[in-house]
């Protein structure tokens, strides 16, 4: 069966199909609107059932003792009782904006916020681009994941990877910026994020690739990726392009698009 969720993103999928068909007829003002009014509204099927059965991580408490500092690009929150704790991920988010900046793509406009807090005991990160740039740290350093076993400073490597992904995924052509003015940072792929509607193994390996690159440790400094990898061609079982971007409930796991994909951008 498909969800109102899928069938919403298809919908949006066949509407931006539809206005490139029809680029080269609109020559009018009004021709170029309906366009863009039309894939808006596409994009609202997807967006709406999407805000109700996604799964998000759990909320930070509300009630705690909350504190802001910015730097240059920056606006770092975290608990007041983690105040080194933020000033330490506001100087290596700092380090790491300009190397991504100068060894990757162009940043993005506007401030990133970063939110550093420890209020679930888990060692993970991850990245947003709407409503707008964000990322948010967990405090514990990784302890029993064998794939993070291998690193120097957590704050950077986790830092440098979420923002490898915010500079990837912000990016759009110039219809994406344009549509953007009007409408804001619609949740959907192309136009508005294309880079969203990659492989999940294209996402997660560039930015683990980057988070040892510029670290001199990570995942792909280290050998448990190299290690799924290896067991899977000696078996007979490498995966294939849709399989690397899965999960699976069998060993790796959701390991998959990380080591496959990182170990193919160290390769190139």
């Amino acid at each position: 069966m498909i969800s109102r969720r899928e069938e919403g993103c298809r919908r949006v999928a066949e509407g931006a199909g539809i206005i490139k068909r029809v680029h080269a007829r609109m020559h009018t003002p009004a021709a170029w609107l309906a366009a863009l009014v039309a894939l808006a509204a596409l994009a609202v099927l997807c967006i709406a059932p999407a805000a109700v059965s996604g799964q998000a991580p759990q909320a930070p408490p509300p009630d705690e003792h909350w504190a802001t500092l910015q730097t240059p690009h920056f606006r770092i929150t975290f608990p007041r009782r983690l105040e080194a704790l933020g000033r330490r991920a506001g100087a290596r988010a700092e380090r790491a904006y300009g190397e991504l900046a100068e060894a990757f793509v162009d940043p993005p406009s506007g401030r990133i916020d970063i939110l550093v807090t420890d209020h679930q005991d888990v060692t993970n990160g991850y990245a947003q681009v709407h409503p707008s740039n964000r990322i948010t740290i967990y405090a514990r350093p990784p302890m029993d994941d064998l794939g993070l076993g291998y690193f120097d400073d957590w704050t950077e490597l986790v830092i440098t990877h979420e923002l490898a992904h915010i500079f990837h995924l912000d990016r759009a052509g110039p219809l994406g910026g344009f549509l953007r003015s009007i409408f804001g940072r619609v949740p959907a792929p192309w136009p508005f994020f294309p880079n969203t509607g990659v492989p999940r193994w294209t996402t997660e390996g560039l930015a683990t690739w980057y988070e040892s690159y510029f670290s001199n440790a990570g995942r792909t400094e280290g050998t448990y990726h190299e290690m799924i990898v290896r067991t899977a061609e000696l078996e007979g079982s490498f995966a294939g392009l849709g399989q690397a971007s899965g999960d699976s409930p069998i060993w790796p796991g959701g390991t998959l698009a990380y080591a496959y994909g990182s170990r193919f951008f160290d390769h190139l």
